[in-house]
């Protein structure tokens, strides 16, 4: 059996047991809420997990080496966890937690791959591909959340400053940081 046979025939268990292994990563509470409820709708996030996951699996089994497929794979389980409070590292590390789980399944089965060493190497080769592509996806996330954070900032600032009346448009220069009355005003003689 080759190895691209086996993951799929044990697709929904290598599926479930990854799932396990990432809903480890949260506190208990939100482990055993993301594991126990199945409704898509009371549990988005599960759903959207369990949706990454058999969707990176089938990239796995397939070869499959697009990496605007693997993205898109990815997508709604790292963008979840780029708004989430991990760090980089620990939000795309998820991706490896499936390692321990193709080991395990390898050795206790009976019926093993037929694995040579350039499947192995194709098989690590392609999940450092899907980390990579995590990781890509994770920092696109972040960089639009403090984009717009930032012009968050700068709109309040400038709402601000105008409530102030600190800020004024001068008619040819644009917008100023001080009054343009303030030339006209005689600070001395109060």
């Amino acid at each position: 059996m080759s190895l691209k046979e086996f993951l799929k025939k044990n697709q929904d268990y290598i599926m479930q047991k990854w799932f396990d292994k990432i809903v480890r990563t949260y506190d208990s509470d939100t482990a055993r809420f993301l594991a126990n409820e199945k409704d898509q709708f009371s549990n988005p996030v599960g759903a959207a997990i369990r949706q990454s996951l058999t969707d990176s699996l089938k990239i796995l089994a397939d070869g499959n080496q697009d990496e605007n497929a693997m993205r898109a794979a990815l997508d709604p389980m790292i963008r979840i966890r780029a708004v989430q409070d991990f760090t980089a590292s620990k939000a795309v590390s998820i991706v490896f937690l499936i390692k321990p789980v193709l080991r395990e399944l390898i050795s206790k089965n009976q019926k093993k791959p037929d694995l040579n060493q350039s499947e192995i190497e194709s098989l690590e080769n392609h999940l450092d591909m899907l980390f990579l592509s995590a990781f890509d996806v994770f920092m696109g996330c972040r960089e639009q959340i403090y984009g717009f954070i930032a012009s968050h900032v700068k709109d309040r600032t400038k709402k601000l400053l105008q409530k102030a009346g600190l800020l004024a448009e001068v008619p040819e220069v644009g917008t100023e940081i001080i009054p343009h009355d303030v030339y006209k005003q005689n600070f001395g003689n109060n």
